[in-house]
């Protein structure tokens, strides 16, 4: 669906989980902030992602035609 599109990054999140890879271009899924919050015994705001990544965030920073991530733990 992209071919023909000079695509820089794909960007995902709220899968509970943190991943990059390249197929043709970065694709890049982030955690969710709330981490894996629906627990055995119930919902708690503290816990890891999925994948055992930490809950947290991933910041994008656009200059001009180049794109940087980074995923920061939270807190």
């Amino acid at each position: 669906m992209l071919s023909g599109y000079d695509v820089k990054v794909a960007a995902a999140g709220h899968l509970h989980a943190t991943d990059e890879i390249v197929v043709r271009f970065p694709q890049v899924v982030t955690g969710a902030l709330s981490g894996s919050w629906w627990r055995e015994g119930g919902l708690s705001w503290q816990g890891i992602n999925l994948d055992g990544s930490p809950q947290g965030y991933r910041l994008f920073e656009v200059v001009r035609d180049k794109i940087r991530w980074r995923y920061i733990p939270f807190p």
